[in-house]
């Protein structure tokens, strides 16, 4: 039995590679009401009604899914302005502070609160901190409790990259399940598992079903290739038919190494899934996004996030999966 080495790995490629996509080319803002349209946008911006946006798969990609949170956005955004980058920037101060204030009552993604921000801030070379601050400003909405940026693509641009990189590794850190002295028996983590623990994808897209199939699957090869996919509920049921995963009647206490355990919601969709290593030990995805790195973590932890109920485990009847 060894100790796992928890330590993040997240290195300056990674972020580079965060910085490139982190904030969409298209600039998207929610409105509740055509009247704040008229009033907020000029003539000619491209309006799009919200029930049309959600089918419109030039605005739902992978990358603008998660940098605006779609989910999340509350239904009383009935309108979607899709922008270009330098239409914010155009407007005069009111008008986009009325915006980003929209935006923020909406719960649309990429605003985040200042805290971050101001931390970002000391890792700017001390002559660019002033007209870093002066932008960052001209994004800033407040509320009751506190102070938050609304990011947008033309802004974020203009950004030192030691900033974006130092907010980039902020704003994961705060996505992170932290665990210490996690012990595990080694002939459970494959070489593909041994690779990827603690680190962070590159891009937006590689999910729990993704991570917890490719845990299944013994080629180092197809393995490496799933794990950086993002797998979709039928396909990943499919492969847990063909390496011969079925569905047992077995309590979490009980779970045996290699079983695979999978949560459903109300409406009976799969919401996540794990891959229990033994002891005690999950190899874990929380999410689709590139701030959700591959982890061990703790049966509790695990059940703390997702709960005790609605769930079903899985147990491979071969000797060996593909």
């Amino acid at each position: 039995m060894s100790n796992l080495n928890q330590t993040s790995i997240l290195d300056e490629s990674t972020l580079d590679c965060w910085c490139q996509i982190a904030v969409p080319e298209i600039d998207l803002f929610f409105f509740e009401t055509m009247e704040q349209v008229l009033n907020y946008l000029p003539i000619g911006s491209l309006i799009i009604p919200r029930s049309e946006f959600k089918e419109h798969n030039s605005y739902t990609n992978i990358d603008i899914n998660n940098s605006y949170q779609l989910w999340n956005i509350s239904k009383d955004g009935k309108y979607v302005c899709a922008a270009h980058p330098q239409l914010i920037s155009s407007l005069d101060q009111d008008k986009r502070t009325a915006i980003l204030h929209i935006q923020k009552r909406l719960n649309r993604g990429l605003i985040y609160p200042w805290v971050f921000v101001q931390e970002g801030l000391q890792a700017v070379a001390i002559i660019h901190q002033t007209e870093t601050l002066e932008l960052l400003e001209s994004y800033l909405v407040q509320d009751e409790a506190d102070s938050f940026i609304v990011f947008q693509k033309e802004m974020w641009s203009q950004l030192p990259v030691d900033f974006k990189r130092n907010l980039l590794s902020k704003l994961a850190e705060s996505y992170m399940d932290i665990e210490e002295n996690l012990d595990f028996y080694d002939d459970k983590i494959t070489p593909v598992l041994e690779k990827y623990t603690n680190r962070f994808p590159t891009m937006n897209g590689p999910n729990c079903l993704a991570a917890t199939l490719a845990a299944a699957t013994n080629r180092l090869e197809e393995s490496e290739w799933i794990i950086n996919q993002w797998v979709h509920p039928d396909t990943f049921l499919l492969g847990l038919e063909l390496r011969g995963y079925k569905e047992v009647d077995c309590e979490i206490d009980q779970m045996q190494s290699r079983d695979i355990i999978v949560w459903k919601n109300e409406h009976s969709d799969i919401i996540h899934a794990a891959y229990y290593l033994g002891n005690g030990l999950f190899f874990n995805k929380n999410g689709q996004t590139f701030f959700n790195k591959w982890q061990v973590i703790r049966k509790e932890t695990l059940v703390n996030n997702w709960g005790k109920e609605n769930f079903m485990v899985y147990r491979s009847l071969k000797k060996s999966t593909g």
